[in-house]
Formats: C-alpha cells, sequence, structure tokens
C-alpha cells in the first residue's frame, strides 16, 4: 500500500568529484518484523520467488522473507519447523549473503545461529529446497552467549563486500596506476587452502587494485583497467593460512564506492568450449572453482570451461553426466552465475539458455549436486531465434517468457525471480532506434549496454501490455533488450525494432570542467518547494553551475531540489525534455556531496533509490543542451515497509 508522504524539497547542486550513479537496492520483505523470543506461522505455497539462496533453493520455488533489527548485540538462533524440506537463509541489509542452512537435525528443519550487530537491519529468508513449499514456524531466540565479532575487514571466499574509499586515508601506492596520497581502503584475505585467487573490483570510479603479500611492501599483483575503467581484476598464487592484503585504490586520485569480491581462479590454461563441439571430463579428484547456487557445496569438486562467443546471441550449453551433475554459466569477474541448472528432465541432464555477447570471456562450470562427481559430456549450440536470439532491424519477433528463468531486473516494474528473455542487437548506424513490444500480460522492456548498464527502461505505453523504449545506440555496439513482465507476470509477446531516421543528436556544449561551489551554495538558501507528483522545472540558461557524473557532466543549465524524509522511503523519478534532461540525486548541496545516482537517457531519465530518514538530499535537474530549458517531471516517493 502507497501512502502520500510530505515532503520538501528544494533547488540545490553538484561537486567536482568524478564519481559515477550507484542505485541502491533495498532489502526486501512480506512477512514483517522479527522481535527475540518472538514467534511467526507462515507459508510459502503461492508466494513469489525473490530471493536464491546458495544452499539448496535455485530459483523458482516460493519464499518468504522477514526483517531482524537486533535490540542487542550477540549471538541468536533462528529455527524453522516445517511440513516440508526448508530452507533458512540471512543476508545483509545490501542484500549480501551471511547464513544459509538446508538440513538441521532433519530435512524439514533449518537452523542459523551467528552473531548480529545492534540496529542493522537484516532480511530473514525461509525457502524450500529444489522449489518445494509449504507451512512453517519461525523463531527468534537471543542464546545469552555473547559471539565473537566478525572481523569487518575480512574478506570472505565466494562472497563480496562493499565500501567506499572518499573518507579512506593513503596507506599504500601500488605501482599500476595509483597516485601518492589518493585514498584507499584495505581488506584481509586468508586463503583455506594454497592455489590460484582472483578478485575482482567494480567500482563508481577508476579503481586500482593490489594484492600484497603479509608484510610485503610491493604488491604480488596489480590491475588498473579489466575490460572497462570501472573494473578491475587480479589472480595470484596464495599460500593456505596467510593474510593478504588485498587493497582497493584510485587511479589518479579518484574516490568512490566499490564492491569487491573473492573467488578460486580457474585453473591456469582453462580448456575452451567451441559452437557444436562436444567436451568431455571428469571431476572426480578435482579441485572446488565455483560453488554455483543451485546445488552445489562448497568443496565439492568441478571443471571450470571457458567460452568466447562467436557472435552475440542466445546459447544453450547442456550437460550429461554419469552422475547427478550441475551446471552454471558465470560472466568471468563476476560471482554470481547468469543461470544455473541441477535437473533438465532427468538427475543427469542438465541445461541453461543464456544470452551471451560476442568476444566476452564466460565460465561454464560443471559441479555435481551435494559433492557428486564423476563423467560428464558438455556441449554448447546457438539457440534458434524463438524465445531470445539476435534482432534484425524492422523484422517481428515473438517469444514466451512464461516458464522461463530470470536473468536480468529492470528497474521499471520487473522484481528478482521473474521470468524473462534477453535478444541481442548490434546496430550499424549510430542513431536513435525504437523498440516496441505487445504482450498477452503486462510487460517490462529493457535496453542494457554491453557493460550491464540499464539505458532504457518502461513498464507501460498505452496499455499495460505495451511497453516501448527509445535509445541511441552507437554502431558496432552490442546491445541487450530484455522482455521481462511486471510484479513477475509472463507470457507470450511480440516485439519489432525500427530505425527513426533521425541523426544523432549534436555533440553537447562543453561542460563545465570545474562545479561551481560557489555559485550552486548562493543557491541553496532560497530554494523554492514541491511536493511529490507532476511538475515542470522551469530552468533559465544562465543557471549553468552544476558538473553532474553523467551525460557529460551536464553542459546545460540545471535546477536543483532538496529532498528530505522522516523515515526509509523510496523515491522514483523520471524526467523528460527536448533538451536532453540528467537526472542526478546526491547527498549535500555542493561542497562534500555523494552522488547517490545518476541517469542520463537521451530524452526520458529516470532514477530509483532508497532515501535515509533525516538526510538531506539534492536533486539536480540538469540538461545536455544550451539555452532556456523546461523538463517535465514525475515524482514518486513513499514509505518502505517494515
Amino acid at each position: 500500500m502507497t501512502r502520500a508522504l510530505a515532503v520538501a524539497v528544494a533547488l540545490l547542486a553538484s561537486g567536482c568529484s568524478p564519481l559515477i550513479g550507484l542505485v541502491v537496492r533495498a532489502a526486501q520483505s512480506d512477512g514483517g518484523a522479527l522481535v527475540p523470543g518472538g514467534e511467526v506461522r507462515g507459508s510459502t505455497r503461492g508466494a513469489g520467488d525473490r530471493w536464491q539462496p546458495a544452499c539448496g533453493a535455485p530459483a523458482g520455488g516460493g519464499d518468504r522473507a522477514y526483517v531482524f533489527i537486533p535490540p542487542e548485540s550477540g549471538a541468536y538462533q533462528l529455527d524453522v519447523d516445517a511440513d516440508y524440506d526448508s530452507v533458512l537463509a540471512v543476508f545483509d541489509a545490501d542484500g549480501g549473503a551471511l547464513e544459509c542452512n538446508d538440513d538441521h537435525d532433519r530435512t524439514t528443519h533449518s537452523r542459523v545461529v551467528r552473531r548480529f550487530e545492534a540496529g542493522q537491519r537484516y532480511t530473514v529468508v525461509v525457502d524450500g529446497y529444489r522449489g518445494a513449499t509449504g507451512g512453517f514456524t519461525l523463531r527468534v531466540t537471543a542464546t545469552g552467549e555473547e559471539a565473537s565479532p566478525p572481523d569487518e575487514r575480512a574478506l570472505p571466499l565466494d562472497g563480496r563486500r562493499t565500501g567506499d574509499t572518499s573518507a579512506g586515508t593513503d596507506t599504500r601506492t601500488p605501482s599500476c596506476g595509483a597516485a601518492e596520497g589518493s585514498p584507499d581502503e584495505t581488506w584481509l584475505f586468508t586463503p583455506p587452502e594454497t592455489g590460484r585467487y582472483q578478485f575482482d573490483l567494480a567500482a563508481a570510479f577508476d579503481g586500482v587494485l593490489a594484492v600484497y603479500a603479509p608484510d610485503g611492501e610491493t604488491p604480488l599483483e596489480c590491475n588498473d583497467d579489466h575490460g572497462s575503467t570501472r573494473r578491475s581484476q587480479v589472480i595470484a598464487q596464495l599460500d593456505a593460512g596467510r593474510a593478504y592484503s588485498v587493497v582497493v585504490e584510485c587511479y589518479q586520485g579518484a574516490t568512490g564506492r566499490y564492491r569487491i569480491a573473492a573467488r578460486r581462479a580457474a585453473a591456469e590454461g582453462a580448456r575452451a568450449l567451441r559452437v557444436g563441439e562436444e567436451a568431455t571430463g571428469d571431476t572426480t579428484g578435482g579441485a572446488d572453482g565455483r560453488t554455483p547456487p543451485c546445488g552445489a557445496r562448497a568443496g565439492s569438486p568441478d571443471d571450470v570451461w571457458v567460452f568466447v562467443p562467436p557472435r552475440s546471441a542466445t546459447y544453450v550449453v547442456h550437460l550429461s553426466a554419469d552422475y547427478d551433475g550441475l551446471l552454471a554459466v558465470y560472466r568471468e569477474g563476476v560471482p554470481e552465475p547468469i543461470d544455473c541448472n541441477d535437473d533438465a528432465g532427468a538427475t543427469t541432464e542438465s541445461e541453461v539458455r543464456v544470452p551471451l555477447i560476442a568476444g566476452q570471456r564466460y565460465e561454464v562450470v560443471v559441479d555435481g549436486w551435494a559433492g557428486r562427481a564423476g563423467a560428464y559430456r558438455l556441449r554448447v549450440d546457438e539457440a534458434g531465434t524463438a524465445g531470445g536470439g539476435a534482432l534484425t532491424l524492422g523484422r517481428e519477433v515473438r517469444g514466451n517468457t512464461a516458464g522461463g528463468t530470470d536473468h536480468e531486473t529492470p528497474s521499471c516494474g520487473a522484481s528478482a525471480g521473474s521470468a524473462d528473455e534477453v535478444w541481442t542487437f548490434t546496430p550499424t548506424e549510430t542513431q536513435l532506434y525504437q523498440i516496441d513490444v505487445t504482450a498477452q500480460y503486462d510487460s517490462v522492456l529493457a535496453v542494457l549496454d554491453a557493460n550491464g548498464q540499464e539505458l532504457a527502461c518502461n513498464d507501460d505505453h498505452g496499455s499495460t501490455r505495451a511497453s516501448q523504449v527509445q535509445v541511441t545506440m552507437t554502431a558496432g555496439q552490442t546491445y541487450r533488450v530484455v522482455v521481462d513482465g511486471y510484479r513477475g507476470q509472463a507470457g507470450s509477446y511480440s516485439m519489432v525494432l525500427s530505425a527513426q531516421g533521425a541523426p544523432p543528436p549534436p555533440p553537447p556544449p562543453a561542460g563545465p570542467r570545474v562545479e561551481n561551489i560557489t555559485a550552486l551554495e548562493a543557491r541553496c538558501g532560497a530554494m523554492p518547494t514541491l511536493a511529490a507528483g507532476v511538475q515542470t522545472v522551469e530552468i533559465p540558461a544562465a543557471e549553468a553551475h552544476a558538473r553532474t557524473s553523467c551525460g557529460a557532466f551536464g553542459p546545460g543549465a540545471e535546477g536543483v531540489r532538496r529532498i528530505r524524509v522522516s523515515e526509509p522511503s523510496r523515491l522514483q523519478i523520471t524526467a523528460e525534455s527536448p533538451h536532453e534532461p540528467v537526472l542526478e540525486l546526491r547527498t549535500g548541496c555542493s561542497r562534500g556531496h555523494r552522488v547517490v545516482a545518476c541517469d542520463a537517457t537521451a530524452g526520458r531519465a529516470s532514477l530509483a533509490a532508497r532515501l535515509e530518514p533525516n538526510v538531506d538530499y539534492t536533486l539536480v535537474v540538469d540538461t545536455r543542451r544550451g539555452g532556456d530549458a523546461s523538463v517535465r517531471l514525475e515524482v514518486q516517493l513513499a514509505p518502505i515497509a517494515p
């Protein structure tokens, strides 16, 4: 239920750090709040699938999520007693997995015991093994014992952590691009066994990643860019039991938020898969490189293959094994799989259908359910055009998302776990393109670039069963077109892609190299306010002081608004203007601000973010074209259910 929330929005502006917009995903809860000593009863029958715990609950089964905010720090015990094979998992406020348990004492019971910090928000998820559903009782008990506090700077294997170098200090200067005096953050990683390990950094800035031996002065490995300026990757041979320093730095002094992950690296000289050729292998006695979330367990042996698609298309990867095998496909450097499957018709068969980009490296992992191993056969084939594939300009295609898998979660109405189909398109000319979907259900349509960045998203166009996006695409670049459903809806659809004929817009005027902090701070004291809803922002050409972190720095004039809420809330804003709007949400006015989110989709920018209470946020409504501008805003603001 959405209720109106009084909101103060006032004209403000933006600073000079080269930050990139960051959208914060709030933890989802549909079951209510948990309290120590309390007990709740529920059922996962008919529930949506929004979470995929790693210990036996692949996509497809219903789950229930609860919020737990401990009144005191210490150890708590969570117990589930169910009439089906239950799974219990705990996630942090950012959706990162903390603990997971399938069976405790008996298959219908699950238990997690861990330390929780007072005042922190956790999400407790009750799911089912291999999609099982039913009724359950969930209890929370304070054990009365003080659990050892976790090492906040420890980097877990097959896990990820987030951080921000903005408030850091300069403790090291990696040799591959860091500047003397730029702030950094250090994580400690202790390998459980000797071997090759891979560390991946995804940042809102141009980051640098380095690994140091204990007490080492020079890095064992160091990397600035891996695929893009905002990603870094290092692979290093490490010894078991030693604490290595993993340092996140900034190229030439840039700062911001980032995400880092650690995992076992693929064996050196990993075998390559080729389209249409059968490969064979045997996982018996092998090492554990990955732990796919659809049934594998930590320590079980697997084989990792490398696949580089010759063309952008949807591919079918099929596994036939002498044991209960499972199959997963990962984008190199990403800890979560694109898709994962245990059984496809039989326990010895597994299959995934995934849209892949030409020239990118992917890892195909052959593992076994609950530690099983043995001989297998593996094959990759390009899928047909029905239900995903390559789009052709002007040609209508048809598909059906019912019974499919969840590859992406568009921001304008899709939910985690809902089935989608992904198509690819590589334009031969740089211009504006339009994509139209007509469906038998409430469809959602999105376009992503080759790095997975969402460029455009639309839920309803004229009716709930139609969607339309317009986006400028660059010749030779491969884009992904995602057909999804609003809040999990699925069904058949038709889609057509057309060129609009107009040439790309002229280059925008040069934006300010440095934000005019003095001018913006002066405007912060006399700001008009407006309520949530539809409104028009009139922007004089002379008010061009801000420097946004996207949209070529927002070279045109801008308006600014302040937003402040009294409780955790969800903000969604859409801007439309022929002057090519740019939306940036930040904390603070100009001096010392931090970017929360930024979007500059051609003609229709949008952003969504979680707002924390009693924080002054600034919305910069900027433009990419010169002259007086008029921007139509649609603002939706609602509290997040506890």
